[in-house]
């Protein structure tokens, strides 16, 4: 199962963005030449995904990376000195006897005391905020401004570049448009050197006046190119990846996503070009290429780019490009579903299978303890929201009869309601742990009574009591004499409740 907690600090979105890129660079490198060109974004698309949505996904697939500060979760991250001192007024260990063997060592919690750590926990221990995290904020503030004001300003250059493009109406640029399904406007610029697709709500396509128009093979080209720039919202995916370069401006991984997704958005419109193209147009097209490539021009991350470095490798591409069989796209498809899975749901903390135990309430006769069946992100002052959240459910169980199967569910549900986790996260075990009052009256409806710490039964001696529940191999034995002349066996339900009609007898021969 899987489940969602709205708590990813920036800071880890992006850690785990450069190293979701990291590993799609490192697919692209080994698997590049055989896998389809626009795998790769849809892949950049999930580390997008990853940089701006503030959720870790839970599940057991999930990536584990060690956070800053971790440690034992029993004693480093989930307790703190005030919370400590919070439970020890609220909580009193009671160790028994040997007298009392059917009561387990429990933990009691002292009525009314915990009710308001229960309603208003979280705010008995507020984050605190020092010196040094608010100059990391205003540092990354400036960073994330800067970062927005200069790409801003690139962008405003770039539009006041094609306010002087003209539109141009041309019969094949308006059939290609309509054979890809794409409505665009068609405008030509003198003031630059290649083609562009440029808007997102309204996408444009602009060509430099140098481009001969008069061929129609290289004109269907370009604009087939650049249609399926649009057809594929490549400028949508700009937009997004500009943004991430905004709040991940400090993270060197994420530009180097962003060159290499500017980079693989246009591989795989050369590739989509070439599928839309009749017959086997490779060279033809790798001429095109080469016809509109600008010797000394640099890429761009705000438009495509026609340098001669960049048409080159994608003339490289082209010429390789063989149609993908099925094979290759399923493969894709599990890749894709793989390195989601993997690598978009979120890390988790420190797991040491253990949260908390001991925890009882007064008027249910359960103990119960929580661990972890996996690794689990919970957040801060776990242990103490646990037992809050635990005692609730045994509090609001007393004098209702619920057995012990109901109470773990019930428990394990509270839990998942807490943290944002499945229930299935959590590791319940409960335990009968019955008042030694509570236990003698329920002794005496069966002719069972004590004197001087000795159990009778109809007036004889016990050797040994045989009390267990039912369908549990463990019994709790409590003997009372040696020379006792009669054995017990008692069987319970889950609700502690002594199973009347199962109840044995046996006398005790002693050889």
């Amino acid at each position: 199962m899987l489940s969602i907690r709205f708590d990813m600090p920036l800071w880890l979105m992006g850690l785990y963005g450069g190293i979701m890129a990291v590993c799609v660079l490192l697919l692209r490198v080994l698997l590049g030449r055989h896998l389809p060109k626009r795998v790769f974004p849809v892949l950049w698309a999930v580390v997008l995904l990853r940089l701006f949505v503030p959720f870790s996904i839970s599940s057991p697939l999930s990536l584990h990376i060690p956070m800053l500060g971790e440690g034992d979760g029993r004693l480093s991250t989930l307790w703190s000195v005030e919370q400590e001192a919070v439970v020890q007024s609220t909580v009193t260990t009671t160790y028994l006897t040997d007298m009392d063997p059917l009561l387990l060592n429990s933990a009691s919690v002292e009525s009314g005391a915990i009710d308001q750590e229960i309603t208003e926990y979280r705010s008995l221990f507020p984050v605190s905020v020092n010196a040094g995290q608010l100059v990391l904020a205003a540092l990354w503030a400036t960073g994330a401004m800067g970062s927005a004001a200069w790409l801003l300003w690139r962008w405003k250059r770039c539009q006041g570049v094609l306010q002087d493009a003209a539109p141009i109406s041309n019969r094949t640029a308006e059939a290609v448009l309509q054979k890809c399904g794409v409505s665009a406007a068609v405008f030509t610029c003198d003031r630059i050197v290649s083609p562009m697709a440029a808007g997102a709500l309204r996408p444009e396509i602009f060509l430099p006046t140098r481009m001969d128009f008069h061929n129609r093979e290289l004109l269907e080209h370009i604009v087939a190119h650049e249609a399926m720039h649009i057809k594929y919202r490549d400028n949508w995916m700009k937009l997004l990846m500009l943004a991430a370069l905004c709040l991940h401006w400090y993270n060197p991984l994420i530009w180097l996503m962003a060159r290499e997704l500017s980079r693989d958005l246009e591989s795989a419109c050369d590739e989509a070009t070439l599928s839309f193209l009749e017959g086997d147009s490779r060279k033809s097209y790798a001429c095109s290429l080469m016809a509109m490539a600008v010797p000394g021009q640099r890429g761009s991350l705000l438009y495509s780019s026609f340098s001669k470095s960049e048409v080159e490798r994608r003339v490289k591409g082209v010429l390789a490009y063989r149609k993908a069989g099925k094979f290759l796209v399923s493969l894709t498809v599990v890749l894709a579903l793989g390195i989601t899975t993997v690598f978009a749901t979120g890390g988790t903390t420190f797991y040491d299978g253990w949260l908390c135990s001991g925890i009882e309430a007064e008027g249910c006769y359960m103990l119960v303890d929580v661990g972890l069946n996996r690794d689990v992100s919970l957040g801060e002052f776990a242990q103490g929201r646990a037992n809050a959240a635990v005692y609730r459910v045994l509090a609001e169980s007393a004098g209702k009869n619920k057995g012990r199967s109901q109470v773990d569910a019930e428990v394990a549900e509270a839990l998942s309601q807490e943290f944002g986790v499945e229930p299935g996260a959590f590791r319940v075990n409960s335990y009968l742990v019955i008042p030694h009052e509570v236990v003698l009256e329920q002794y005496a409806r069966l002719g069972i009574t004590m004197k001087d710490s000795r159990y009778y039964y109809e007036g004889t001696l016990v050797h040994a009591i045989y009390d267990r529940e039912k369908d549990s191999p463990t019994y709790t034995t409590a003997s009372s004499w040696k020379d006792g002349g009669v054995d017990l066996y008692i069987l319970r339900d889950e609700t502690g409740a002594i199973i009347e009609d199962e109840f044995k007898a046996f006398l005790w021969y002693r050889f």
